[in-house]
């Protein structure tokens, strides 16, 4: 299966390289980071990532409305939600979208990192537990 191809989808430059960082140096292959969802939308077409981590708040187009979109014309790719707001609606309507994973902000990476992995290693359309584990139902 080879090294998970993630891209990193956030409007803060500053998370956008940390995650990179930290996601290269556990052996994860980053294929982009996207600072707005047009940026993201083409990079995922182009790159074809295995999992889009996508945050919920993104200027012009935000993650929730832009998840159809990235189901559509990447349907392969998986969908990790990466919020500091993880209330259950935000993530309820983020299942219903499309996403499999959850993941909030200010969890170390190493939680964020197992989370991708978990995601990349679930059945095809199978919800990972979102993180931290809140019970999603």
């Amino acid at each position: 299966a080879g090294p998970l191809r993630v891209l990193i989808v956030d409007d803060n430059e500053d998370v956008r390289g940390l995650l990179r960082l930290a996601l290269a140096r556990a052996g994860v292959d980053v294929v982009g980071a996207a600072g707005d969802s047009h940026e993201a939308l083409a990079m995922a077409q182009q790159d074809r990532p295995g999992i889009i981590l996508l945050d919920v708040n993104l200027p012009q187009v935000a993650g929730l409305d832009l998840l159809p979109h990235l189901r559509e014309h990447c349907p392969r790719a998986r969908v990790v939600m990466f919020s500091a707001q993880c209330s259950d609606q935000v993530t309820e309507t983020a299942m219903e979208r499309g996403a499999v994973g959850f993941v909030e902000k200010g969890v170390s990476m190493k939680n964020v990192i197992e989370h991708l992995h978990l995601v990349a290693r679930a059945p095809e359309a199978e919800v990972v537990q979102p993180f931290p584990l809140k019970a999603y139902a």
